[in-house]
């Protein structure tokens, strides 16, 4: 997952980078066999097993691609806030954190070998 404020793109680069990193580190959990349950990273959302609150009042816009293993976002926050989830064949749905006002990238991407099963995004007020 990788999240950022586009009043700083220069950091778009090293996120990725990172988000790469953590990547290839999901597929090497996932080889180790079923019984190995993913690991959170410092980029990668921690895995979720709440079911998702209801969406209340916010005013946002976002435009979404969506991949087989992901989802790339660009929103724009005007107020409450937002999060984005991703849901992979892995049974785990990932989320981001609540943002608020302002623009964001969002890129969510399943662990490797793993492909999207479901993404929304929800809001809060």
């Amino acid at each position: 997952m990788n999240i950022r404020n586009t009043s700083a793109p220069f950091t778009r680069l090293f996120k990725m980078l990172v988000l790469s990193l953590v990547l290839v580190a999901g597929g090497a959990l996932g080889a180790q066999g079923a019984s190995a349950a993913p690991q959170p990273a410092a980029v990668q959302a921690a895995p979720v097993a709440e079911a998702a609150p209801p969406s209340t009042a916010a005013t946002w816009r976002c435009v979404s691609a969506l991949y087989s293993n992901g989802v790339e976002r660009d929103c724009t926050v005007s107020s409450g806030e937002i999060r984005s989830y991703l849901s992979c064949n892995n049974g785990w749905t990932y989320y981001t954190r609540w943002l608020g006002r302002g623009s964001w990238y969002i890129l969510q991407v399943c662990p490797s070998g793993y492909s999207r099963t479901g993404s929304g995004i929800q809001s809060r007020g």
